[in-house]
């Protein structure tokens, strides 16, 4: 039984990425999720970009390493492996 969604641990996340950080296709931030039930696992997807990606740890890196946006905003969508997924 599936009883809890993922949960954000911050409503908005913000972060600030350097010129070096691109260089060195390093991690940019993290978003945080938790789910309530017991051996899910967490999935993450970006809705509305190609211009950054997440890994299975929530972690964010730029795909382009010449991205020159001064600012981004995005969504990200996080579903969990229980039945139904939530």
């Amino acid at each position: 039984m599936n009883e809890w969604a993922p949960r954000f641990r911050e409503p908005i996340y913000e972060f600030n990425a350097t010129v070096d950080q691109m260089a060195e296709s390093a991690s940019i931030g993290q978003i945080e999720v938790a789910d309530g039930d017991l051996g899910d696992s967490l999935s993450f997807e970006i809705k509305n970009t190609d211009l950054v990606h997440i890994d299975s740890n929530g972690r964010l890196f730029f795909h382009n390493k010449t991205v020159v946006k001064r600012e981004m905003m995005f969504l990200v969508v996080a579903k969990d492996t229980g039945v139904p997924p939530r």
